[in-house]
């Protein structure tokens, strides 16, 4: 058996995902650094930040994130990220279109020139969740939910919350600022665990934080799948894009390296065998790109 080549000096790389690729992305990880290590001996880390796509980007566009006097040994603190993985296309596209100087390409030679930029990491789809089995779910909201109202992410800054908000006005007539809606949860994962420890009885959040082994982990009755279409909510297709250096967070040549090594692996969408990316987002129940 031929010995993995000698590892090489540790290089980190800093990510900012939308809070509901966190779970996927720490699994993609942990693939991504046993193999970076056994096939090429580097000693690669990845520290993420997660939270909602419009939050992460304000970070990425704010002033610490191209002043150096904001820095700390964490780049992840001031938005110093070297990788932004969106929970839509919108928040990529803006870093794209307005602000240029911070975006570096991932390929060249697409069309439209957005695509040497921009790349499709997953599809996601919104779930109608309740934690208790006092109520059946699996059809909607339920008769009498107006009691209690129902939660979602942030609608301005979490593109599931946008999505929820879809849904509710089409399948409901609801708007997002009715008070049944309760949409002051910061992101997905603020509402999902709130429907979790029962503060929400009824939320919508994403299908990968009820799924595992690639199929939904809870009771029927205890969610409701819903695809998109132009009477439920927009496809939720998640972008991501690489930050180019700045004044304030300049990577190493070995930083660089490890940056594209692991937007490479990220966009392996093999099936044949299933690569270990395409293996996590099914684990997880999303689409594939």
């Amino acid at each position: 058996m031929a010995a993995a080549p000698p590892a090489q000096a540790t290089t980190t790389i800093y990510v900012a995902v939308a809070a509901n690729f966190a779970n996927p992305l720490n699994d993609i990880i942990g693939k991504f650094k046993t193999y970076a290590l056994s096939t090429y001996g580097y000693d690669y880390d990845v520290t993420y930040t997660s939270g909602a796509s419009g939050n992460l980007l304000s970070q990425i566009t704010g002033s610490c994130a191209t002043t150096p006097t904001c820095a700390t040994t964490n780049p992840n603190a001031w938005g110093h990220y070297d990788l932004f993985l969106s929970a839509d296309v919108s928040r990529p596209l803006t870093l794209y279109s307005t602000y240029p100087s911070l975006v570096s390409t991932w390929t060249t030679g697409a069309s439209p020139a957005s695509a040497n930029y921009l790349f499709e990491y997953a599809q996601g789809y919104l779930e109608l969740y309740t934690n208790t089995g006092a109520w059946n779910v699996s059809s909607g909201l339920p008769s009498g939910w107006t009691t209690k109202g129902v939660g979602i992410a942030a609608p301005g800054s979490a593109p599931y919350g946008l999505a929820a908000t879809q849904e509710l006005w089409n399948a409901y007539t609801v708007t997002s600022t009715s008070a049944l809606v309760h949409s002051t949860y910061a992101d997905i994962a603020s509402i999902y665990n709130a429907v979790v420890a029962g503060t929400e009885t009824f939320g919508y959040v994403a299908k990968s934080q009820i799924c595992s082994a690639g199929a939904v982990n809870v009771p029927s009755t205890r969610h409701q799948s819903i695809s998109p279409s132009s009477t439920t909510y927009n496809a939720i297709i998640q972008d991501g894009v690489i930050i180019a250096n700045t004044t304030a967070r300049t990577r190493t040549a070995g930083e660089e390296t490890e940056l594209r090594l692991f937007v490479a692996y990220l966009n392996n969408h093999t099936t044949s065998p299933p690569s270990d990316t395409v293996t996590t987002l099914l684990n997880y129940c999303y689409g594939v790109p």
